[in-house]
């Protein structure tokens, strides 16, 4: 029996709550009863694709074994970014892990066959162009917007950055007289123990948790 491990992920917690899920697994799940293959594990992240060290895929990577094979529902799910893209593809390779775009049916990994690395590597640079254009796009939406109500108007914010996590954030990261602000990761872990989670249940990314962050100071945004 050919076995393999579907890797799901979405960038944020919205998305999270739409049928990104289903939608990933139902292709990953059609490819591999066209090629006999059964999905044994299931990997759902919520995690910037900008990044290439992520907790769900480095816990599935520390698990499979050389010669087995992971199935994503498309390229872009490893990540629009290229350069990220090709950065997981050749640690795969490194250790003799296969990758599938179940999507398309293509291998990602095949180094063998340079019209099959010619079509990652442009399915790489096509996603990236769309999340560029998407992005641009939703930055052209909130200017019209702030420039018709006469203030700034931002996009939705994830469901769990609440002003009670803010002032609590706010309290762990406060840095105490000659010693050290507590690090990102272990804010995290005490927002979990506290009941502070993402919307699937899970401890918030430390990422995640510094990137918003940051945007709260600088863009001054008012939380509720």
């Amino acid at each position: 029996m050919k076995t393999c491990f579907a890797y799901y992920r979405t960038s944020t917690a919205t998305n999270a709550d739409s049928d990104t899920w289903e939608r990933q697994k139902t292709t990953c799940e059609a490819w591999a009863k066209r090629t006999g293959f059964t999905i044994t594990g299931e990997t759902r992240e919520v995690f910037t694709g900008t990044e290439d060290k992520r907790p769900g895929l480095a816990k599935l990577l520390s698990e499979i074994q050389p010669g087995q094979t992971i199935v994503v529902a498309g390229s872009d799910r490893l990540s629009r970014d290229l350069m990220v893209q090709i950065t997981l593809l050749a640690k795969f390779t490194q250790m003799g892990v296969h990758c599938v775009d179940a999507g398309s049916g293509r291998s990602l990994t095949e180094s063998s066959d340079p019209m099959a690395r010619a079509l990652t590597q442009m399915q790489g640079v096509f996603a990236e162009l769309e999340k560029s254009q998407l992005v641009s796009k939703l930055r052209e939406a909130r200017n019209r917007a702030s420039a018709a109500a006469g203030k700034r108007i931002e996009g939705r914010k994830p469901r769990y950055l609440s002003k009670k996590l803010v002032d609590r954030v706010k309290e762990l990261r406060k840095k105490p007289a000659k010693r050290k602000r507590m690090a990102w990761d272990h804010v995290s872990k005490v927002l979990s123990a506290e009941g502070f989670k993402n919307s699937l249940g899970h401890a918030i990314d430390k990422g995640i948790l510094r990137k918003n962050f940051k945007r709260i100071k600088k863009e001054k945004l008012q939380i509720h």
